[in-house]
């Protein structure tokens, strides 16, 4: 059997981590299973209090909140130097059943090469939240599919465009040939960047329609929205604007000036304009620094 190292990343997430890790440890894999938490720093007991509860995990504390992408890569590292053959990112706001990690780890092994998997994803009310994602090129949005084939096979695994970062099984190979996840991005869109750079090597990106998890997707709280929106419009200008074809590229020197001026006079939103006008004046200086990895 594989080896497995699940890896959730932990930032103040104290309302959601006990039970994704009480989920985690009733996983019904039964091959070679570690469970390592990394944490940004976290200023609301939550590490202290899983440190007490989960003795069996490992633990890793970094000295300052580095984002998601950083933050993972902490612990991919922590697993791939001890030998792992998968990691399976978890966030802290994400509860799998009890069949996921094996149903992820077998259908990855059916692939004809190295693959990033991710379960059929369901928000609490039972709606599907993922079950897979488009690339809009021109609307610059990841799209999530929110229906699912029916299939009754465990290991069937439907080809998409993006993994979600939320739970994703990766294969050590793809880490070898395109690294890990892109540090470019502090949050949001590594896991689109990621899902790009290995489809472009030809990997398999999929969903497996009997692997299932549930997200919280605590992002969403209303005293969380303003940053979030930040972040999700600077990582998709640089995701675009990065690997965009040359017709896209010129269709963005139209598109983001307009935006950039909706932002301004038309906002949508104006209580998060604000921070939406901070992102376009953010990405100048990011796109600057910006890594491809593919």
């Amino acid at each position: 059997m594989p080896k497995v190292y699940a890896v959730i990343l932990n930032y103040n997430s104290g309302e959601t981590l006990d039970a994704c890790l009480n989920a985690v440890f009733r996983t019904q894999y039964n091959g070679d299973f570690h469970v390592v938490v990394v944490d940004n720093a976290s200023t609301d007991g939550s590490l202290e209090e899983a440190r007490e509860r989960f003795q069996h995990a490992e633990f890793i504390r970094n000295s300052k909140n580095i984002g998601f992408a950083a933050g993972n890569n902490v612990g991919i590292r922590f697993a791939l130097e001890r030998g792992a053959d998968y990691v399976i990112l978890i966030n802290s706001d994400a509860i799998i059943e009890t069949t996921t990690i094996a149903r992820l780890v077998r259908a990855g092994e059916k692939c004809a090469k190295p693959s990033v998997l991710c379960p059929i994803i369901t928000e609490p009310s039972g709606k599907i939240w993922y079950a897979g994602a488009t690339v809009n090129w021109h609307a610059m949005r990841i799209m999530h599919t929110t229906t699912t084939p029916h299939t009754t096979h465990t290991t069937t695994v439907i080809p998409t465009e993006s993994a979600t970062g939320c739970v994703v099984s990766i294969h050590k190979d793809v880490f070898k040939e395109i690294g890990l996840l892109n540090e470019s991005y502090f949050l949001y869109y590594e896991d689109a960047d990621f899902s790009y750079c290995a489809r472009k090597k030809h990997f398999v990106v999929g969903v497996v329609p009997r692997a299932r998890a549930l997200h919280y997707e605590v992002s969403e709280a209303p005293h969380n929205r303003p940053l979030k929106v930040y972040w999700l419009v600077l990582s998709a200008l640089l995701f675009f604007t990065a690997h965009a074809s040359w017709y896209h590229k010129i269709l963005y020197k139209i598109i983001i000036p307009l935006r950039i001026l909706k932002g301004y006079y038309a906002p949508s939103d104006k209580k998060l304009a604000p921070h939406v006008r901070r992102a376009f004046k953010d990405f100048r200086n990011a796109r600057k620094h910006y890594i491809s990895h593919c």
